[in-house]
Parts: structure tokens; C-alpha cells; sequence
């Protein structure tokens, strides 16, 4: 049986790892362009710059094309939570998309639905246990 808190929570932590991803990525791009290499009429040799212009370029690809992959399989599963959450009430639907998926604390949730810290927690622990009766009635798979 998975747990409902934590099957909520590996959405930000993938998203995280992400983000770390595309990060690296990015760093990737700055070197690459702070790299310079033989103009189209010079003589070229395989100079450093020319191989580590190649190794850069292959390994942005290939954290591309890891990048893409992830980002793939984590809308996927985005969407399969999403439809199980079609199955609780609107409003404990919305409290755990803010929560897991936005990353909002329980302060500006109070905000937006015009109650306490303290009652967003209570709502919050509420609409956990409506999503764990609807992930026991599931029973996802290891995919999920």
C-alpha cells in the first residue's frame, strides 16, 4: 500500500531533480559559449578548445534527451494523480494540488480560501485521508 503524503511529496522532489538537470544544462550552454574555436578560414587542428567543444556538445545532448525523458514521465504521472483526484471532493482536490504541486504553505492556502493556518492543516490532513482511501481502492502499480 503506498502512502498518500508520500506519494504527493515524490512529485516535488522529481521536479526538483529536474530542475537540477536543466540547471546543469544551462551550465553546459555558458561553457560552451565562453569556448572559443578556429574560424571557418583558419587552419584547424584538434586543438582543446575543438574537443572540449565536441565533449560539451555530446554531453548536453545526451542530458537533453535525459531531461526530456524525465520531464515526460513525471507530466504522466502528474496526470494519473490528477485523475484520481477527480475522484475526492473539489476542495480537498484543490487544498493538495496547492500543496504537492504548487509547493504553497498553509498560510497563503488560508489566504486564497479564506481561512486559518490552522484550519488549511486540518483541511489538508482531511484531504489527505479522502486520497489515501481513493489510492487504497486503486492500488497503484510500481509505475505509479
Amino acid at each position: 500500500m503506498i502512502d498518500a503524503r508520500q506519494y504527493l511529496r515524490s512529485f516535488r522532489a522529481k521536479e526538483a531533480r529536474l530542475q537540477i538537470k536543466l540547471e546543469q544544462i544551462q551550465s553546459l550552454k555558458d561553457r560552451l559559449l565562453s569556448t572559443s574555436a578556429p574560424m571557418d578560414r583558419e587552419q584547424v587542428s584538434h586543438t582543446t578548445n575543438v574537443s572540449v567543444m565536441a565533449d560539451t556538445i555530446a554531453m548536453m545532448v545526451d542530458m537533453q534527451k535525459e531531461a526530456d525523458a524525465q520531464a515526460s514521465a513525471l507530466l504522466r504521472e502528474r496526470w494519473k494523480a490528477m485523475k484520481l483526484m477527480e475522484e475526492i471532493s473539489p476542495e480537498s482536490a484543490v487544498i493538495l494540488t496547492d500543496r504537492y504541486f504548487e509547493g504553497k504553505t498553509y498560510s497563503e492556502i488560508g489566504r486564497e480560501v479564506f481561512i486559518t493556518e490552522r484550519q488549511a492543516q486540518r483541511k489538508e490532513r482531511d484531504a489527505i485521508r479522502e486520497f489515501q482511501r481513493v489510492l487504497d481502492r486503486h492500488e497503484p502499480t510500481e509505475d505509479w
